[in-house]
């Protein structure tokens, strides 16, 4: 936001309103670089982040929360239904962590693999 006091402040909200989603619990984060990113309110996590979590336990709620006591019940439904609603923005998001480990060694070569 440029400096700009309370005009500035309220161009920069009016221009943001519209893009803030329509789902209770849930967030939007834009950083400096990248795209938006919800999270869900509360647990600390990307909606995405909470998806794949419970994508790695079969869809097992109970499971997951009892694992992870700091994501409850409601962040599980409110992420589930913020991704069934923005299904294209967490597929992407997904997809992009599932990158293959090839592709990110080109993408940041400084990095250092992990000895096996």
């Amino acid at each position: 936001m440029k400096s700009g006091g309370r005009v500035g402040l309220a161009a920069w909200w009016s221009r943001s309103w519209p893009r803030r989603p329509p789902r209770p619990g849930c967030t939007l984060a834009w950083l400096s670089v990248g795209p938006r990113r919800a999270w869900v309110i509360g647990s600390g996590l990307d909606v995405w982040e909470i998806v794949e979590m419970l994508d790695s336990y079969a869809d097992d709620r109970a499971a997951l929360t009892a694992d992870h006591p700091l994501v409850t019940e409601r962040h599980v439904r409110t992420a589930r239904a913020y991704a069934a609603q923005f299904a294209r923005e967490i597929d992407g998001q997904l997809a992009e962590n599932r990158r293959p480990e090839s592709e990110l060694a080109d993408l940041y070569p400084f990095l250092q693999q992990p000895r096996r």
